[in-house]
């Protein structure tokens, strides 16, 4: 198997996320699903690490971001009429990145809406009524740092509660005291990273628990004894990547597990082979193979899952 994503093969995976938009009717019928504007930044990103950032209407994704915007909070949300919530703030802010539109966002707005997600001594909720969870602790930094604002929140606490999140086993967990996963590891490393915070820990027992995640197939998995899936690709990818241990990763091997994992028929990628297509795999398969410097992708900024021309 080719180690590129060839043309042939990026233009099907781009055909796959422009059949999205013209399934729909109206904006309108595209908006009933409440993960849509989240949906909406894995399918644009998608294009533009493929480098086709055409695939998608530049209006209709301005519009679409701007139906999802709560007046009454600040905040957006995953689709018109829903409340508003951190993750799919961070995505209308990674959205409006992509298109180079950051100046049309109310960053006063934005902001005053995050305030209501940090709890004090550097706990981030997902929204004012919401638990705490260090994926939310990553998507306030991230907002706040794409919006300029990091000075204005408190990196510090946030960082501090993010490293005591670090368990025995090496890897982190969603609160102090939790089971290590690769997805939340992730979302605490670009936190630390986003804060100025790596050196603040050792990583040789971290740098151990992501390369475990590597099974002898080449394949990865989120946590032990669990079956390989394509986004942990990106999950612990990114987290060496931040941790400068990318040379200690069996790079062939995971690259052609992620490349085998493309439906040619369809276009999009898939959880494993075997299982169906969709936009989120199709996302962080495709992220994964940029940061694994794979001719064909572009290159990615591992803090903010973006591509690095467009930071």
């Amino acid at each position: 198997m080719a180690d590129i994503l060839s043309a042939t093969d990026s233009e099907a995976c781009c055909a796959y996320i422009a059949s999205y938009q013209g399934r729909s009717r109206d904006l309108e019928s595209w908006l009933t699903d409440p993960l849509y504007l989240s949906g909406l930044y894995w399918g644009m990103n998608t294009t533009f690490l493929l480098n086709k950032p055409d695939t998608l209407s530049r209006e209709f994704i301005l519009q679409a971001v701007d139906h999802c915007f709560d007046e009454n909070s600040g905040g957006y949300s995953g689709c018109a009429g829903h409340d508003a919530h951190i993750t799919h703030t961070l995505s209308a802010i990674q959205i409006l990145k992509l298109v180079n539109a950051l100046d049309s966002v109310d960053v006063e707005s934005v902001m005053k809406f995050l305030k209501t997600c940090y709890k004090g001594q550097g706990l981030c909720c997902g929204d004012e009524f919401g638990e705490d969870d260090t994926r939310f602790s990553y998507c306030f930094v991230s907002c706040a740092a794409l919006l300029g604002q990091l000075d204005n929140i408190d990196t510090d606490a946030i960082a501090d509660h993010v490293l005591r999140c670090l368990n025995v086993f090496g890897g982190f967990g969603l609160r102090p005291g939790t089971e290590a996963h690769a997805g939340q590891t992730f979302c605490c490393v670009a936190t630390l990273a986003i804060c100025g915070r790596l050196g603040s820990f050792k990583h040789d027992g971290l740098v151990s628990w992501l390369l475990e995640r590597q099974l002898d197939t080449g394949a990865v998995n989120g946590r032990p004894d669990k079956k390989e899936d394509g986004c942990y690709g990106w999950w612990v990818v990114a987290s060496l990547s931040l941790l400068d241990k990318m040379e200690t990763l069996r790079k062939p091997a995971l690259k052609q597990f992620l490349l085998g994992l493309q439906d040619k028929k369809i276009g999009g990628f898939r959880p494993r082979v075997g299982s169906s297509v969709d936009v989120f795999h199709t996302h962080f398969v495709v992220a994964a193979l940029g940061l694994l410097d794979t001719e064909g992708v572009a290159r990615v900024d591992s803090r903010f899952c973006l591509p690095i021309h467009c930071m």
